[in-house]
């Protein structure tokens, strides 16, 4: 019983590093994507189309990331990559709380 206390308080530990690690690399990849939308207003600026006309507007900072395909594809790949992770960490556990 001691043991298998000891082996799930480990693995909230890593479940808890392991949200930090990815609440970090988004954060990262967030602010590195603000820093260079904010120094490219043409990276703010796009083209939408009302009836026969195109108009261009321009999105906040915060808009136009949230629209970024890099921004897409990254969130899509970091939310793989660490729900691959939480996963193995809980096959881990339960492995563990078997034995």
């Amino acid at each position: 019983q001691n043991q298998k206390t000891s082996v799930a308080e480990y693995v909230l530990n890593l479940i808890e590093d392991l949200k930090k690690r990815a609440e970090n690399e988004k954060n990262q990849a967030f602010n590195s994507l603000k820093l260079y939308v904010e120094k490219n207003p043409q990276a703010r600026l796009r083209e939408i189309r009302r009836g026969n006309a195109k108009v261009i507007v321009e999105l906040s900072v915060e808009e136009a990331i949230k629209q970024n395909p890099n921004w897409k594809q990254f969130l899509m790949e970091h939310e793989r990559k660490y729900n691959e992770e939480f996963a193995s960490i809980i096959g881990k556990l339960r492995e563990e709380l078997q034995s």
